[in-house]
């Protein structure tokens, strides 16, 4: 999703064919990520199927609700192009999967 975003700031908001393949993937990747919350966090087969359940549909509904307000939030603070405002909430929950892989790599080799 990161990349997909900083493909869209390189080319100034040109929309392209891949970045429609770079969206797929991170929503894909994102997919997988939350499974890999359930698996590390649950406890049971339950707590792991609920653990990532919860954790893609946070992904989702931040993706979904929050994003408007998000893009808001910066088109209040800076006057910026229209798609910075719209990829920026795109970008934040990129970087949100990114931590939680971090977290669950650094957590998995101790």
């Amino acid at each position: 999703m990161m990349i997909k975003v900083a493909h869209i700031f390189v080319v100034d908001g040109d929309e392209s064919t891949i970045q429609a393949v770079l969206y797929l993937g991170g929503i894909l990747l994102a997919t997988v990520a939350a499974a890999g919350v359930g698996a590390r966090y649950g406890s049971s087969r339950a707590k792991k199927i609920a653990f990532g359940f919860a954790a893609f549909l946070g992904f989702i509904f931040f993706l979904m609700i929050l994003s408007d307000g998000v893009g808001a939030a910066v088109d209040a603070i800076a006057d910026v192009p229209e798609y910075v405002a719209d990829e920026t909430p795109i970008a934040l929950a990129g970087l949100a999967w990114f931590l939680v892989g971090y977290k669950l790599r650094t957590s998995s080799t101790r």
